[in-house]
């Protein structure tokens, strides 16, 4: 039946509390911990044993057991009987593989009764030596079988090492084809909404078109904000999409070394074609979406350009509008700058006016003779000087009240001017009386 038995358990590293329950029931049962340096010598590898390869963020517990007495199912059941004992679950595993090696002379009856279960038809590979059948069953757990001549040393290293190896990367493959197929869904619909959302947008602007200015303004920048934030989704979108990518074809890449530099594994092309169609399918649907996020991402930002040249132009109008009301009132103001000057100039000559007219009443009242002995010009030229100078020091007075502080040198030049003249008429007044 069949001679050796190779189980693959795949770990996350912070996984260690229940890859620790599975190891010690192992020593338990009375499995050895081994060396992965016994794989250099199939005769010195104790069976049965377990140990552990590590590739990254994840680790793969290694059990090999020889079938011996006891038949293929025996030992199988066994092992699954350790994985309920040991409360290993398949949410706690990354995936799970059993590899069954059978001789010359029970392969024919190992193909019958291992291979006819599984509805899918497995994927055939040759090996040094013999050839093998990658076989899928309904919970995704893999399940190789091989036909070897001789179980030799190539084989023990190939399927103690090479093959889990290998087998972690598929796994890493399928989940995240998995993760885009998930993404990728939603990703899709939300696009879809999005676009829709445009569509109605596109619409919509031909029916508010006619709507009064302000208005149209308030709604194309309520819409700009909203197709701003589906640019901003479609953006962060097309990242997630392009970095699954991006992911899915490195693991590709590398699978594709893995399977091309192991010389115990011969694999043709259409082998290598049937391995690789899922995720060559996945990378398809992924390009595809990519695509309609691209040409999304063109027609939302075109549709922002447009609706900010539409506002800009409203905008163009609206200050065209503001600056010529602004002109209007800019005219008006300097009419009544000139109505304004003409009044504060008949003000100013009426203030002259009164103040030359009770200056001279005041100066003739209080010193008639004086008055009556200075010439007439002379009274006039004073009277003049003293209105003229008190009419221009009022103002000035106003001003630097009001803060104009240049006008501090002039108010001070005409009130000593102001003294002068007060103080002269004073004096000669004082001297004609005498």
């Amino acid at each position: 039946m069949v001679d050796h038995i190779f189980t693959y358990y795949y770990f996350l590293e912070e996984d260690e509390a229940c890859l620790g329950t599975l190891r010690e029931l192992l020593n338990s049962k009375g499995w050895s911990c081994a060396d992965k340096k016994h794989l250099a010598s199939p005769a010195k590898m104790p069976a049965p044993a377990y140990y552990e390869l590590t590739s990254r963020n994840a680790k793969v517990l290694v059990l090999y057991c020889r079938a011996e007495t006891k038949s293929w199912q025996e030992i199988r059941q066994e092992i699954t009987g350790w994985e309920k004992e040991a409360a290993v679950i398949k949410e706690d595993l990354l995936g799970l593989v059993q590899v069954l090696i059978a001789n010359e002379e029970s392969w024919a009856s190992a193909q019958e009764e291992l291979i006819q279960p599984f509805s899918t038809p497995p994927l055939s590979f040759e090996l040094m030596g013999g050839e093998a059948k990658r076989c899928i069953e309904a919970r995704g757990k893999i399940t190789y079988v091989a036909r070897l001549a001789q179980f030799e040393q190539r084989h023990a290293k190939y399927f103690g090492e090479h093959l889990p190896l290998t087998e972690l990367t598929m796994i890493r493959l399928q989940m995240i084809a998995q993760l885009m197929r998930d993404r990728n869904q939603v990703i899709t619909k939300e696009r879809i909404e999005l676009d829709n959302r445009l569509k109605n947008f596109l619409h919509q602007d031909l029916v508010t078109e006619d709507s009064k200015q302000a208005s149209v303004i308030d709604e194309y920048e309520k819409h700009l904000n909203l197709i701003s934030s589906g640019y901003g989704k479609i953006v962060n979108n097309f990242s997630l999409v392009q970095d699954g990518y991006q992911r899915l074809t490195v693991l590709m890449e590398e699978l594709q070394r893995q399977l091309a530099l192991e010389p115990s594994w011969v694999i043709n092309d259409e082998t290598l074609r049937l391995l690789l169609l899922p995720f060559k399918r996945r990378l398809a649907e992924l390009d595809q979406t990519l695509d309609d996020l691209r040409l999304s991402r063109e027609s939302h930002q075109a549709a922002i350009e447009v609706i900010r040249s539409r506002i800009d132009l409203l905008m163009s109008k609206e200050n065209i509008e503001t600056q010529t009301q602004i002109r209007g009132i800019m005219e008006t103001n300097t009419a009544i700058q000139r109505q304004s000057l003409t009044f504060q100039f008949a003000a100013g000559l009426i203030e002259f006016i009164v103040l030359a007219y009770y200056s001279h009443s005041l100066w003739k009242n209080l010193a008639p003779e004086a008055y009556h002995a200075i010439a007439s010009w002379v009274q006039l030229l004073f009277v003049l000087a003293f209105s003229g100078n008190a009419v221009y020091l009022t103002h000035l007075i106003a001003e630097y009240v009001q803060g104009e502080t240049h006008v501090k040198k002039r108010l001070v030049i005409f009130l000593l001017l102001m003294v002068i003249t007060i103080l002269a008429v004073l004096i000669g007044s004082v001297l004609m009386q005498a």
